[in-house]
Parts: structure tokens; sequence; C-alpha cells
């Protein structure tokens, strides 16, 4: 009994990862075309950015990195993809800025966009 109450406590948190990765996923496409574009990427990873940025100093400290990180894992998404927090800052400072996302997003947006379209949509996740 304990295996099967295990199994479906998995199975719907799963079923609402899928669910959450589904809107997010609608939620960056702006124009409703059913794929992302760089721009819409962008735009959308901003966004995460300016809520990140706890102090408003315009850069993330790897401290407002991991807080962002958390909440991530805490909604069941997948954690942050691209390198981590040393690969995207490209200065060694310390921190994050608005141009150091921009150059890390358009990485990570070429990496996911495998059939090298400028899309992200469904026909990228079939691609190896």
């Amino acid at each position: 009994m304990k295996t099967l109450l295990l199994v479906a406590v998995l199975l719907v948190s799963a079923q609402s990862a899928v669910a959450q990765k589904r809107g997010a996923m609608a939620r960056a496409d702006t124009n409703g075309d059913q794929a992302i574009s760089l721009e819409e990427f962008q735009t959308a990873r901003t966004a995460q950015f300016s809520r990140a940025d706890s102090n408003g100093d315009g850069q993330l400290s790897a401290a407002e990195l991991s807080g962002m990180q958390a909440q991530r894992s805490q909604r069941a998404a997948s954690a942050a993809q691209g390198g981590g927090f040393e690969a995207a800052d490209a200065n060694g400072d310390g921190n994050i800025s608005r141009d150091e996302l921009a150059v890390a997003n358009r990485t990570m947006f070429s990496r996911l966009d495998r059939n090298r379209d400028g899309r992200l949509d469904t026909a990228d996740r079939g691609q190896t």
C-alpha cells in the first residue's frame, strides 16, 4: 500500500512539473505561434533576472542566483542550464551583469535549438 501511494505521489509530482514547464513555455511564447524565438527567450530570461536581482543593482550575485535556482527547484522546474554561475560570469567579478546574461542566454538558446531553425518548439525535443 505504501508503495502504491508513493508511486501515485511521484506520478502527480511529475505531471505537475510537466504542466509547469508547459505554462512557462506558453508565457514565453508571447506571439502564440507555439514556438519561442530568441527574442522571446531573452525577454523571459531578462524578466527572471529582474525578479532574482533582489538588491536592484542590475547584477546577480551567486547568492541571488542560488535563490532563483532554489525557487525553481521548489516549483519542480529543472535546474538552470547553461554551465552554471561561473560560465555566465564572463569577467570573473563574482556577479552576472545583464550583458553577461544576454550572452549566456544566446549560448543556452543555441544549445536548446537542436534543429537549428532559430526557434524552440516541440521539434527540438526529439533531436539528438
